[in-house]
């Protein structure tokens, strides 16, 4: 009897290891997802915590006075429906003039206590032939000043081939007191990941994810970038320690991109490579993974 017993306490044991190991590569991931956009139905979020819509500015007074929202189609930037990773995606063309983001109260914290967080994306470029001679930023977050710190993925300007990378600036005092010109500094000695290969082509959609851990814990911060679901490295070591003004902090989107943007999304905590791979696997993209009702409608646009 007492063998009995043990051997169903440790079947019983067994199994509830199994499911938390299950538990722990899934992950929770509804109630971490502050932002998704499916661009299946147009350009505002499908869930979103904070404000849905897609904004838009020219010029610096533009962006301090808050932006537009805007409206598609628009010279440049259209919903293709047929054409994404899944469903409809948003398709950046060299006719967009327009810098958009989306509004990051209430998606990225603020707190000057530490942050965490993970983008995840779909890209469709061809950069050699079809990205401008700049920086071309998929997705970056960023102040009104970017000396108060930014992170973002990026092409890069001068390089032929183009050089894909991700970025995580601290505050420029912290890391870079002298102000010397980013491209003027040695790979080695700048808070980035950089790739020594280019997955990315117009013919193939591309997952990208990055995720920041611990912004303003100091040196306890670290970021890392992963390419369909592949680990390319780690930032670390640095004092990633931010001076953002909350009132300015955008996520920006597709700036001087050209070529397509699909499914969207921001959690409020570093994933999992286990998490990461799931979301990169999903068949039918993030929305697969969430459960009827996990993700409430987005809240209402703030009055004017």
């Amino acid at each position: 009897m007492r063998f009995r017993i043990t051997l169903f306490t440790l079947l019983v044991a067994s199994a509830a290891m199994g499911s938390a190991l299950a538990a722990e590569a899934n992950g929770d991931l509804p109630s971490a997802l502050r932002l998704h956009v499916t661009f299946d139905e147009g350009i505002e979020a499908d869930y979103a915590a904070g404000d849905p819509r897609l904004y838009q500015f020219s010029n610096r007074e533009e962006r301090l006075a808050g932006g537009s929202p805007i409206e598609v189609p628009l010279a440049g930037v259209e919903i293709d429906s047929e054409r994404g990773k899944f469903g409809g995606a948003l398709r950046l063309t060299a006719e967009n003039e327009k810098r958009l983001f989306y509004r990051s109260d209430q998606i990225i914290d603020h707190s000057a206590a530490e942050f965490s967080g993970t983008v995840s994306v779909w890209l469709q470029t061809t950069p050699d032939e079809d990205l401008p001679k700049a920086f071309v930023d998929p997705v970056m977050f960023i102040s009104e000043n970017h000396h108060a710190g930014f992170l973002f993925i990026e092409w890069s300007r001068d390089h032929e081939p183009k050089r894909f990378r991700y970025t995580i600036w601290p505050e420029t005092t912290r890391w870079n007191p002298n102000k010397t010109d980013w491209e003027s500094i040695p790979d080695d000695e700048r808070p980035m990941i950089q790739l020594d290969y280019q997955p990315f082509s117009r013919d193939r959609w591309v997952h990208v994810a990055f995720t920041y851990d611990r912004i303003n814990a100091g040196e306890l911060g670290s970021g890392s970038l992963f390419i369909d679901g592949v680990k390319q490295g780690t930032i670390e070591g640095w004092d990633m320690t931010f001076a953002w003004d909350p009132a300015h902090v955008i996520i920006a989107l597709g700036w001087s991109y050209v070529g397509g943007i699909d499914d969207l999304a921001i959690f409020d905590r570093a994933l999992s490579a286990a998490e990461i791979r799931q979301i990169r696997d999903a068949p039918q993209g993030l929305k697969s993974l969430l459960r009827p009702n996990d993700t409430p409608p987005s809240s209402p646009p703030p009055t004017p």
